[in-house]
This record gives structure tokens, sequence and C-alpha cells, in this order.
């Protein structure tokens, strides 16, 4: 894998001076941080297993923690309307230039409301989850089932999960405050209040939420 030093070519521009200025300065220094965290990961896990590269042993308490293969390197969960353009094409392209490979969906794999067998697969064979939680995160059932999945694989599978609040406070995901909280009725009135779709959706933010991670409005 190759330095971050590189990382700083990650600027981009996007309408709005204010927001212009938050994303020329904070956008590259956060994507920095978080492909620093994933080189040492996987440098660690290099040196300490020559020979392994794509796979680990679970470190979970899970009595069906394993040894396991992956594919991926790192899974991206993120609501693509918030993040795609501004965020995440350059958060990939820096994970990419890095050696680190990174399953990225390109939304030919969503049918209706069903999560496809194929994603799944991915975020089951992926070492790493990133998060993007952003404004319009919850209003998407697809980034909600996406998560439910990532946290069964952590527990059962023993999978790493970073988390980036981009654009949001992690109270408010918690919580299901401001747009969580507008998503989550109108994901009331579509599947019922005492759905226990909405109720799994809900546990999964809030368990996210305390997961220690980066703060887009901290950077």
């Amino acid at each position: 894998m190759t330095s971050t030093s590189s990382l700083v070519s990650d600027i981009f521009l996007i309408s709005g001076i204010g927001f212009m200025v938050w994303t020329i300065f904070a956008v590259p220094y956060l994507i920095a941080k978080i492909v620093r965290k994933l080189i040492w990961y996987f440098d660690c896990q290099t040196s300490s297993c020559p020979n392994l590269v794509f796979s680990r042993e679970a470190s979970t308490s899970s009595s069906s923690s394993r040894s396991r293969s992956c594919k991926y390197h790192v899974f991206l969960n993120f609501r693509g309307e918030d993040t795609r353009s501004a965020f995440i094409s350059h958060l990939y392209a820096a994970l990419t230039r890095n050696g680190i490979t990174t399953y990225i969906d390109d939304n030919n794999l969503r049918k209706g409301d069903v999560i496809s067998h194929e994603l799944l697969t991915a975020i089951e064979e992926s070492m790493f989850a990133i998060i993007v939680l952003s404004p319009n995160y919850a209003s998407s059932t697809w980034c909600l089932d996406d998560l439910q999945k990532i946290l069964e694989c952590k527990h059962k599978l023993g999978q790493h999960i970073e988390a980036v609040f981009y654009g949001v406070e992690p109270s408010d995901v918690r919580h299901q405050n401001g747009t969580f909280g507008e998503a989550f009725r109108k994901h009331e009135h579509r599947f019922g209040q005492k759905s226990d779709k909405v109720r799994t959706w809900r546990h999964a933010l809030t368990q996210v939420a305390d997961y220690s991670g980066w703060t887009s409005k901290d950077q």
C-alpha cells in the first residue's frame, strides 16, 4: 500500500460558497484519516500473518465467530443522493489508490424493496463496513436494510464497523431526531407504528451511533 500523502489531492468543489470552503479543506482531511486507519489495520494484519491478505480471525465474543475468507477489504454503506459525488466518490478513489479493495453499490443490484443476494454476499465478504450517515440516510429502506445486515455480520462474523457522521450529529442518529425523525414517521405510516421492521431499523441506528467514528462537522 502506498503512502497517504497523495490524499491531499482529493479536493473537490460543489455548489455553495460556505460548503465549498468546508469541502476544500475538511473533506480531504477526513478521507485521509479514514484511509490512514485502514492502512494501519491492514498493514498490521499483513505483518502478523504475511500470507493472509483477505482473511482474518474474527475478534468477537460470539460463539459463532470463526476464521473467514473475505473478498473485499471494505464495504461502503451510504445514501447516494447525499454523498455519492461530494464524498463517496473521493473516498472510494482514495481507498482504491491505496490498494484497499472496496465494494461500492452501483444501484444495479436493487430491485424494489428487497436487498439482493449479491449485495448481502458482498457485505458478508467484507472485513470492514464504513457506514456514512447523512441527512437523508434514514429515508432509504435500502440503507437501513444494509445497516441491519452489517450489524448482523459484526455480531456473528466479527466484521469491523466504522461510522462517518456526514452533516449529522450522532445524537440525531441515536435518538432519530431531525431528518431521521421525519424519515421514521414516514416509515411508521407505511409499515405501521408497531412494525418489527421499523423497530429493528431504529435499534440498528441506536447501535451504530454508539460506535466511535468520524463527524464531518468536527473536521
